[in-house]
């Protein structure tokens, strides 16, 4: 599959039926993730809305590079109200983070996976703690007077969102509801 948005496109009118019916999906989709329809030419935006047509999903994740996918979830977090910084680098460990997202209660330090395939129990418990060690090492550089550090690994895979060792592993499609629920799971995350 070519990586372009009018490949994306013909294959969403493909399996809605018509151009039309692929548009509103799109702009359904925009309006669901909370980026608005300025979004609508976005690679990873077509790649949701193919999720939603039950899609395969490796076949998308292979379509998309890391930086679309990354790119898409930061404005995906920026159309929250988050204030967002992407790639951020850290010295003493050295670390990446993807995303560093804050807001005026909350920070989140977000890894972002498109997966090609389903990751077993044992991988993301790995991924997890790798997470939480570079949430760790960002709450050592931005010092204790910023808010709440949680830790989310974030993916494109529609897996049931699920907390793996402090650490909230959510899918693009329910972020927005874990950004709304997130204060009812603050017990079950490990806030750094």
């Amino acid at each position: 599959m070519s990586t372009t948005s009018g490949a994306f496109l013909s294959l969403l009118s493909e399996r809605c039926g018509s151009e039309e019916s692929a548009s509103r999906l799109l702009e359904t989709t925009a309006i669901e993730l909370g980026v608005g329809t300025d979004s609508l030419p976005n690679l990873a935006l077509h790649a949701v809305a193919l999720v939603k047509t039950g899609y395969p999903l490796e076949k998308i994740a292979r379509a998309l590079s890391w930086r679309e996918f990354e790119g898409f979830c930061a404005n995906i977090l920026r159309a929250s109200g988050f204030q967002v910084n992407e790639n951020l680098s850290l010295k003493k460990p050295r670390r990446q983070v993807d995303i560093f997202a804050s807001s005026a209660s909350l920070a989140l330090s977000v890894d972002c996976k498109h997966w090609r395939k389903t990751i077993g129990e044992a991988g993301l418990s790995t991924f997890a703690r790798y997470q939480r060690e570079r949430s760790e090492a960002v709450r050592k550089q931005v010092g204790n007077d910023c808010v709440p550090i949680v830790s989310v690994v974030l993916t494109l895979l529609d897996e049931r969102p699920r907390i793996v060792e402090g650490v909230a592993v959510v899918s693009l499609l329910s972020l927005r509801n874990f950004l709304i629920s997130i204060d009812g799971l603050r017990d079950l995350l490990t806030l750094v």
